[in-house]
């Protein structure tokens, strides 16, 4: 089981989400919990350039969540956001 901490600026980014998304968002946060990042329904993908050691799953096809290691078995969740803001 991985221990998910939560960032200042995930946990204001969270606020902005619709009240559709933040359910999904913490089911896939529990999801990351109990299975970890590969599980096949978060699709987390490895950044690269200047988020690289990043990684992001989807919400949905628009929204993504931003992530790092901060030990093996500890994610820090560092914001969620729509596609086109995340990766900026």
């Amino acid at each position: 089981m991985i221990k998910i901490l939560y960032d200042k600026s995930f946990l204001k980014s969270t606020k902005k989400l619709s009240s559709i998304l933040q359910p999904v968002l913490f089911d896939k946060i529990k999801e990351l919990e109990e299975y970890g990042i590969s599980h096949s329904t978060l699709h987390v993908k490895t950044l690269s350039g200047k988020l690289s050691g990043f990684y992001s799953f989807r919400l949905n096809r628009s929204y993504r969540c931003l992530f790092h290691f901060v030990s093996q078995d500890m994610i820090l969740l560092d914001e969620v956001a729509h596609r086109k803001d995340i990766y900026n």
